[in-house]
């Protein structure tokens, strides 16, 4: 069965310069290809920032397929799925990536906090 994940990539050119409107229609594009998504699925809601809510099981395989399509971007990922732990991060770059899942640290208790 399984559940939602709310999906945000981020798009970063090495050199700084703005994500182009064309860019992020051709990341789409090749994201529909690969995932089986349409492209009217994902959403673009500023240059360098695409979203999907759905069940994307190989998110970070599939990215790293896209990013050898787009091999200067760093694309990153972050996850939330329906559980309050579930939360991650992906980086893909170039056919390589990485997962990391998230580490909650509080910090240790301070007397001169106390009001």
């Amino acid at each position: 069965m399984g559940y939602y994940t709310d999906f945000n990539i981020n798009i970063k050119l090495q050199n700084e310069e703005e994500i182009r409107e064309d860019l992020v229609k051709d990341i789409i594009k090749k994201l529909a290809e690969i995932t089986g998504y349409e492209e009217r699925t994902w959403d673009s809601y500023s240059p360098d920032h695409i979203y999907i809510n759905g069940k994307w099981y190989e998110s970070l395989e599939d990215m790293k397929k896209v990013s050898l399509a787009f091999p200067t971007l760093l694309f990153t990922i972050e996850g939330k799925g329906e559980e309050d732990t579930d939360m991650w991060i992906e980086w893909a770059k170039n056919g390589k990536g990485y997962h990391e899942d998230v580490k909650i640290i509080y910090p240790e208790y301070d007397e001169s906090k106390m009001k």
